[in-house]
């Protein structure tokens, strides 16, 4: 965080957590200035990530994937989301990130993403698959039978798979089910 803080590279305060972020990032190429932008239009490489837990302020992935689902208001919203465990690898090349196996467990189920994201632009572009645990489905979904999103399916093990596509900016992006 110190080291991304003194490029300019803000919103890494937001993050807090413990487990290993290794990568292997080198920044190669003309910039016409020393800015946030060009250093991470120059960033190639790979960064591999194991975090357990990891908290990140600002938004509630949770509660915003449950109302998705068609479930409705599940109780007190929170100003962060709080991931039991995300690890995955992501490829940078020319300050793009691709992802096609980051994957993240929640309380209330996992997720399973792939897509990209613009460092210099701080834009998302990510499809993402939510698995509710059956105990989830079950709790919630009970009183909500036959009104689920049409998008929304049950698996084999009960558990409800809801395809949601993740677009806008880092500091609020948005989320919408994916037809």
């Amino acid at each position: 965080q110190s080291i991304a803080n003194a490029y300019g590279v803000t919103g890494l305060n937001q993050v807090s957590g413990e487990g290993n972020l290794n990568f292997d990032l080198r920044a190669r190429g003309a910039v016409q200035s020393l800015n946030t932008p060009s250093a991470m239009k120059a960033l190639n490489g790979i960064i591999n990530i194991h975090f357990s837990p990891l908290k990140i302020a600002g938004f509630d992935t949770a509660s915003h994937l449950t109302r998705l689902a068609g479930f409705g208001e599940t109780g007190a919203e929170q100003n962060q989301s709080d991931f039991l465990r995300i690890v995955g690898k992501v490829d940078v090349q020319d300050g793009i990130a691709q992802t096609n196996d980051l994957r993240a467990q929640l309380g209330i189920g996992h997720l399973v993403a792939s897509g990209t994201a613009d460092l210099a632009a701080e834009s998302l572009n990510l499809k993402m698959s939510s698995i509710f645990t059956k105990e989830t489905t079950d709790k919630f979904g009970a009183s909500r039978r036959g009104k689920l999103v049409n998008m929304a399916l049950t698996n084999s093990a009960g558990e409800l798979v809801l395809p949601v596509i993740v677009t806008g900016r880092f500091r609020k992006p948005s989320s919408s089910p994916d037809t």
